[in-house]
């Protein structure tokens, strides 16, 4: 069975989702998470997930999806051991020191690599196979033509792709625009969504004021062609979407990928809860398979508005005020009822579209009699107790339908997951002892106490078995219940000759049950042991900013190019100390000819230091061991633990920038040496086309590359397009090497 996945921002919402036909919740925590703005779960609350999900046969995802410092990573120890205890399903994380952490010491716990790490190659995946995770998120930009060539070219790695809801401008984990403009960063799961925000542009040729608001993504029945490529399960955003967008979104795949009939109504409950569909269009995907294609797929980006509104439900024809109550004469397009949200869109004097939002509180049809519900194509007069004043005729949008409440799941009502145990009772003439046959892995060593009782013989016949099942099976703790016993007689009696007082046994319980716990909330809390790693030296790195090119990275595919047709390799790439640098783009759709120039370039230039930017890079590095290459600013080196992946995994590694959000990391105490990062990074790398998506140019002709301007707050940035990829960044002087 394909697993279809939505997200639970908060219990209910993961509880609505099972409901309404979800496989899988993804969830975060109240700390460490891609979604912090999310409500998120407390492991309390995660217990009472777990639990219902198991009696459901559902499984449960938890993001970890943020970078953690050495701090926030050792505090994360405790965090762990709960989630293994918990038996969680899989983790999902961006944070190469995570990762290695989990894998290291947390073995039953399994990997999935979060969007964050922006895996959109084949070498991508085979790299995080490689560390060890069974599930890969795939990048939102791929093409589905791009996505059925990973499959098959990668069949042995679970691969989950998006197929509904929010899409970013940026991709996700490089997006540096809420850091650059807000100081809050998207890698710690604080993203201001400045994607969303205005800018003015004097260069545009049409209405642009939200040029990098993404529409959202739909692929509706094409899910069906996921199913067919192989595809192993699909993700639906919405961490922070309410518990009816969880079920109504949930309960509209299910239909599809049992194979019903989905309705257009049906769709319409989704939008109700949240759409950015109507200005925009819902998107299927990055439709545009190369760029020598003429893409006639709508625009990626809702140029006019950014946020919700619902779906067309009518025309108003007219509008006036009587005393409080506002009254709109509307001609239908679906059926409106009492208590409906509504919301007109209006444009100001700056060209922004204003939303205008109220209740609809009294329906009257054409007699003016009132009415609960109207059909379709009947003019009805809507009032409203809002003060309204727009004008006609405009579109009338519906943003939250009266009859699509939904009961609450009872969350008082759940019970909490707990770890099941299999307990061994050995019986000797002297003593009975309690043993666990099975641990999580934070407790080393079986949990094994003898106590002092002696075996009497019994007067009449015992069903001994009968008796210790019903004392001790099912009995529990905070942490754990017991779910089997394993029974050893070591005495010379017979089991059915063997009696044990009853009030004894139960002591025994009470007592081995209550020192369990003692060990578990003593691991549990306990910080975190490391293994000595032995201390290697790195180079200091130049300074950051002097081996940019026009961007931070530089494409080997065009440098390569212009050396075989005679260009001095100093002219094409920055030069220190007898090294040229070569920084990769942290994206490539062109990966093996990216890869082929490279090599071509190393093998005649043997000073040449190359950048890694992107998981998949690694893979090239670790095959080309002649070619000395450091870890760029893209990689993030957050903690040592990352660093020391980095370090056993590449025996060619001579420098790292570390985190470069963090220049001011304390790093004095890691294995190895790492250079403080000097250098401002793009806000947005983009696969969205800002001059086919934002301008509204033709791909007819295109050049495949442009440069335009935008304003915000006084601050000019530069929006670059080279081969269909958008690039955006703060205006500066540059050097432009490639």
């Amino acid at each position: 069975m394909k697993e279809l996945s939505l997200g639970g921002g908060s219990l209910q919402s993961a509880l609505q989702a099972f409901k309404g036909g979800a496989d899988s919740v993804y969830v975060g925590l109240k700390e460490h998470s891609a979604r912090k703005e999310a409500k998120n779960l407390t492991l309390e609350e995660l217990a009472k997930l777990k639990l219902f999900a198991t009696q459901n046969s559902k499984k449960i995802h938890v993001a970890i999806n943020t970078l953690l410092d050495d701090e926030e990573l050792n505090s994360l120890i405790p965090t762990l051991r709960s989630l293994e205890l918990l038996e969680i399903d899989g983790l999902i994380v961006q944070d190469f020191g995570l990762a290695a952490l989990i894998k290291d010491q947390f073995p039953s716990l399994a990997l999935h690599g979060s969007t964050q790490m922006a895996v959109h190659s084949l070498n991508g995946i085979l790299q995080l196979r490689d560390l060890g995770f069974e599930r890969v998120v795939l990048a939102r930009e791929l093409t589905l033509k791009q996505i059925e060539e990973l499959r098959k070219k990668c069949p042995d790695v679970e691969l989950k792709v998006f197929i509904h809801g929010s899409l970013c401008y940026g991709f996700s984990g490089l997006c540096m625009a809420s850091l650059n403009l807000t100081n809050r960063s998207a890698n710690k799961g604080a993203c201001s969504q400045v994607c969303r925000t205005y800018f003015s542009s004097d260069q545009q040729e049409r209405d642009s004021t939200y040029p990098f608001s993404m529409t959202d993504l739909a692929i509706k029945e094409n899910i069906r062609k996921l199913v067919d490529i192989g595809i192993d399960a699909f993700k639906v955003e919405g961490r922070m979407k309410s518990p009816l967008y969880s079920y109504y979104t949930a309960a509209y795949y299910r239909k599809i990928l049992d194979n019903k009939k989905v309705t257009t109504e049906d769709f319409e409950k989704i939008e109700a809860q949240f759409s950015r569909q109507n200005l925009g269009g819902w998107t299927f995907s990055y439709g545009k398979e190369k760029p020598s294609e003429n893409r006639k797929t709508p625009s990626l980006v809702t140029l006019n508005y950014p946020s919700h509104v619902g779906y067309k439900v009518a025309t108003v024809l007219s509008l006036k005020r009587e005393k409080e109550e506002s009254f709109l004469e509307v001609i239908t397009e679906k059926p409106l009822s009492q208590r409906d949200g509504l919301q007109i869109l209006r444009k100001t004097s700056d060209g922004r579209q204003q939303a205008l939002s109220f209740a609809l509180k009294r329906l009257l049809d054409k007699n003016k009699k009132e009415i609960y519900e109207s059909n379709n194509q009947e003019t009805v007069t809507v009032v409203t107790d809002t003060n309204l004043n727009f004008p006609c005729p405009t579109t009338l949008y519906c943003i939250s339908k009266s009859n699509l409440n939904l009961p609450l799941i009872d969350e008082n009502s759940l019970k909490v997951y707990k770890y099941e145990l299999n307990l061994k009772v050995t019986l000797t003439e002297n003593n009975l002892s309690l043993e666990t046959l099975n641990n999580p892995s934070f407790i080393k060593n079986k949990i094994k106490i003898p106590y002092d009782i002696k075996s009497q013989r019994a007067l009449t016949k015992q069903n001994l078995e009968k008796n210790l099942d019903s004392i001790f099976l099912n009995s529990n703790n905070s942490y754990v219940t017991v779910s089997s016993l394993l029974i050893e007689n070591k005495t010379p009696l017979a089991m059915e000759q063997l009696f044990y007082p009853s009030s004894v046994l139960k002591e025994i319980r009470r007592n081995f049950l209550s020192e369990l716990e003692k060990i578990y909330l003593q691991e549990l809390s306990s910080p975190n042991v490391e293994n000595p790693v032995k201390k290697r030296e790195l180079i200091k790195l130049p300074e950051r900013e002097s081996i940019n090119g026009k961007f931070p990275f530089i494409d080997p595919i065009t440098v390569n190019r212009k050396f075989k047709e005679g260009e001095v390799l100093e002219k094409l790439l920055p030069k220190v100390d007898n090294f040229s640098y070569l920084p990769l783009p942290p994206v490539t759709f062109n990966e093996e000819e990216q890869f082929k120039s490279l090599s071509e370039l190393t093998s005649l230039n043997e000073n040449i230091r190359v950048g890694l930017n992107n998981i998949a890079q690694l893979r090239w590095a670790k095959n080309n061991l002649n070619t000395e290459c450091f870890i760029d600013v893209y990689l993030y080196v957050a903690n040592k633990s990352t660093a020391n992946y980095f370090v056993n995994t590449l025996a060619n590694l001579v420098g790292m920038y570390h985190w470069v959000e963090r220049p001011d990391l304390e790093t004095a105490n890691w294995a190895v040496t790492t250079t403080k990062p000097t250098v401002r990074l793009p806000l947005f790398i983009s696969r969205s086309c800002y001059r086919y998506d934002s301008l509204g140019l033709s791909c007819e002709n295109c050049p495949r590359k442009g440069s335009w301007e935008v304003f915000q707050s006084s601050k000019t940035y530069v929006v670059d397009v080279v081969d269909c990829i958008t690039i955006v960044s703060e205006k500066r002087n540059a050097t432009n090497l490639s």
